[in-house]
């Protein structure tokens, strides 16, 4: 049987499974045994549950449909089938079966949650709230139902709710990393950051840095570093990593002689940070260390404080004259991304939805004179150029743009040439952030906890101001107000505003 932090949400407190209660159920099941009126039913339902096991979920489904036909009302099969349904992302078909389900076993708390989880993972927030509402009030403890209710009160920018409903969770399950984790990307939305940080360490239980740590090595807890080797160890994303490998720095200060080790793809990139860290990829041998520590949890140990000196990573001087003579040419110069990278260790990233929008949103952009479109897009996304709108022109950069084994060489060294960088939560941003070059964000109306609610600009990247949407999904009122903000800056009003509202 998973333990119960296995079944819930691994990344950025995403929605949690729904129980796979395949892997525990079988015909010793009393429930089961009871229902399975004769010997061949049984034995298609032990067969069943030993493709389950053995992952081999469409045989299993098959299986199950069969055992449907010939046992319609028995709630365990429509359960079961919803529950795989769930785990091969096939999230309408499961909210239909949890949903058949309910129809024979109306007071199932178990089966409401779940069919809240599926209607969740399709973005149906309401009728999710509704199905945990429902299986709270059956079971009120419910820590699962308790744990995804946080989650679509968070998105809907109830975040004081949302915190409430983490807390009740932990209450009925303290042990399970999930809830923490949870509350501590409300704590952090808020800026709550002395209480949000302690939290993010439940992260470790389910993230793990890129390489394992060198043995002999102990964990940093604040020791005195004056005189050790510390190695700080990325973690999640490559924009995580681009924002705070300025960290490196503080522990720098601290007398530490500090090794950062990074994603193979970012080493060139951030071989041009301040002397004040050795940088290697994670496919290397560490040197002995006498601490190791993930990147993410250096906030934690520095109280919170955001390292300022801005810039603090730079194009590399001849990749700059390069691209200077390839974007010769009058008029504003503006490079864009609209499309981030959708799954993280090979796993679709739960907290993704609705932070990229369409190319063709830049349409009216691209029309008013004197403005440049230039693509900065890398793989999922680019498919877009080739769709246009007619009459809308964007650049674009060729194919040995970016090609090789290292990220963002030539997209830091185009941004240097640009006058302007409009992107969606990528990694861009936060590279151009970091180069300390002017960047419009483009965020959804709940967004990552680093952006913060209700001001539009941003305490990690001076040089960067935030459009928000003002109701979810409304992208054509982001871009409306963006356009209102070029056409001044092409009058003469600054690019990025003075900071606060």
């Amino acid at each position: 049987m998973r333990s119960v932090w296995d079944i819930a949400s691994r990344l950025r407190g995403g929605v949690t499974r729904a129980r796979p209660y395949w892997q525990t159920v079988s015909l010793s099941d009393k429930r089961a045994e009871a229902r399975m009126d004769n010997k061949t039913s049984g034995r298609l339902y032990d067969l069943a549950i030993d493709h389950l096991r053995c992952g081999r979920k469409a045989e299993a489904l098959t299986i199950l449909d069969t055992l449907i036909s010939s046992h319609p009302s028995m709630t365990i099969l429509h359960f079961k089938k919803g529950s795989i349904l769930y785990e091969m992302k096939q999230f309408d078909r499961a909210a239909a079966s949890f949903d058949l389900a309910l129809t024979i076993t109306p007071g199932d708390p178990e089966t409401c949650y779940s069919k809240g989880a599926a209607l969740q993972a399709q973005g149906k927030l309401e009728e999710a709230l509704r199905n945990y509402d429902q299986a709270l009030a059956l079971q009120p403890n419910h820590p699962f139902a308790l744990n995804n209710r946080g989650l679509a009160l968070r998105e809907y920018g109830q975040i004081a709710d949302a915190i409430r409903s983490y807390d009740d969770a932990i209450s009925a399950l303290p042990e399970c990393p999930d809830f923490h984790f949870g509350k501590a990307m409300c704590l952090l939305l808020l800026g709550r950051f002395s209480e949000g940080w302690p939290l993010y360490e439940w992260r470790k239980s389910t993230i793990q840095p890129v390489a394992p740590p060198p043995r002999g090595s102990a964990p940093w807890r604040g020791e005195d570093l004056a005189g050790k080797v510390l190695l700080i160890q990325a973690e999640q994303g490559l924009g995580d990593t681009i924002q705070f490998c300025r960290f490196a720095s503080l522990a720098k200060e601290l007398g530490a002689t500090v090794v950062l080790q990074v994603q193979d793809r970012l080493v060139r990139l951030l071989q041009t940070l301040p002397a004040s860290a050795n940088v290697i990829g994670s496919d290397a041998a560490p040197p002995e260390c006498d601490y190791h520590e993930m990147l993410l949890s250096m906030p934690h140990h520095f109280g919170g404080c955001i390292p300022a000196a801005i810039p603090y990573l730079a194009a590399e001087p001849k990749k700059v004259l390069s691209w200077q003579a390839r974007l010769v040419g009058s008029g504003m110069k503006i490079g864009i991304c609209w499309q981030g990278e959708k799954k993280w260790q090979g796993e679709e990233k739960s907290g993704d939805v609705g932070r990229s929008f369409p190319l063709h949103l830049f349409e009216k952009i691209s029309t008013i004179p004197d403005v440049r479109l230039i693509s900065l897009q890398k793989n999922e996304g680019v498919e877009q150029l080739t769709d246009l709108p007619e009459g809308m022109k964007i650049e674009i950069l060729g194919d040995d743009f970016d090609s090789g084994p290292n990220s963002f060489l030539d997209t830091a060294a185009v941004i240097e040439n640009l006058d302007l960088v409009i992107t969606a939560d990528t990694a861009v941003a936060h590279l151009v952030g970091a180069m300390g070059r002017p960047v419009w964000l483009a965020l959804k109306h709940v967004p990552d906890w680093r952006w913060l609610l209700g001001r539009n600009d941003s305490p990690w990247y001076p040089t960067m101001r935030l459009f928000r949407q003002v109701a979810s999904g409304n992208w054509r009122g982001v871009f409306d107000e963006m356009e209102k903000a070029l056409l001044k800056s092409l009058s003469g009003a600054p690019v990025i505003e003075s900071r606060g509202n």
